[in-house]
């Protein structure tokens, strides 16, 4: 999964170029007001022409891209984005191509990896592994007045939208495990994505969340909830530096 949290990560990257519009051809520089008329470069027609041929290609070569994308041939989409990028690195089609098939390959990536519990562990399940002592860094993702009107003894409070502020809260070994839960699982799936896409390979979510954790207690009272234990965080990744 190391692979795939990689790829979601430069995916979304990109992802996120396209959406605020970066990429784009710069605007050519004016010719300065105090350059004489000798000064300015005129284009031949056999430079036009070859401009032409050039932007012609790169089309030629982003419509073959855009052709194996929708066959889900990625390899060959990404080959013809270089192709056009490479002729002209100014023809914008070439960019917006590769950023798509990125998206598009990554996301791929991920899906066929996706297991069938899509990562979920069921209250009963994560009760019966605590017991034996198996041990995970549990998250609640909830709002702070959620989480102070009740929560799985040994969580830590990171909302939602602070996870990505938060990062020194998170293990530094990417492979210990974590346990994430929301109300009903609904925004643990989206936190449980991004933290993938940041190479956490052992990241799961509660099945139904804090109130199916609460539901299965209320059904089963004489429950006992062994002590929470904290994983060893383990050993950030080597960066090579």
């Amino acid at each position: 999964m190391h692979r795939t949290g990689r790829n979601l990560l430069i995916a979304i990257f990109f992802f996120s170029l396209l959406l605020a519009g970066c990429g784009t051809t710069p605007a050519t520089a004016p010719v300065p007001a105090t350059a004489s008329p000798a000064a300015t470069v005129a284009f031949s027609p056999n430079a036009t022409a070859t401009a032409q041929a050039v932007r012609e290609a790169c089309k030629l070569a982003v419509d073959a891209g855009l052709s194996a994308y929708h066959q889900a041939d990625f390899e060959t989409a990404f080959a013809k984005a270089k192709e056009a990028i490479a002729l002209d690195p100014s023809y914008e089609g070439g960019w917006k191509l590769y950023r798509l098939v990125s998206v598009a390959n990554a996301a791929n990536d991920y899906l066929t990896e996706l297991p069938e519990d899509r990562y979920r562990i069921t209250p009963e399940q994560y009760l019966q592994e605590r017991a034996a002592g198996k041990s995970y860094v549990l998250i609640d993702i909830r709002e702070p007045d959620e989480f102070a009107a009740g929560h799985i003894d040994g969580a830590v409070n990171i909302p939602m939208r602070s996870i990505t502020q938060r990062l020194d809260d998170l293990p530094r070994g990417k492979g210990t495990p974590i346990l994430l839960y929301c109300h009903s699982a609904r925004r643990s799936a989206y936190i449980l994505t991004v933290l993938r896409m940041l190479g956490y390979t052992e990241v799961y979510h509660l099945k139904g969340g804090f109130a199916a954790y609460q539901n299965y207690l209320q059904d089963h009272p004489d429950t006992k909830i062994a002590p929470a234990i904290t994983p060893t965080p383990g050993e950030e990744e080597d960066f090579g530096c």
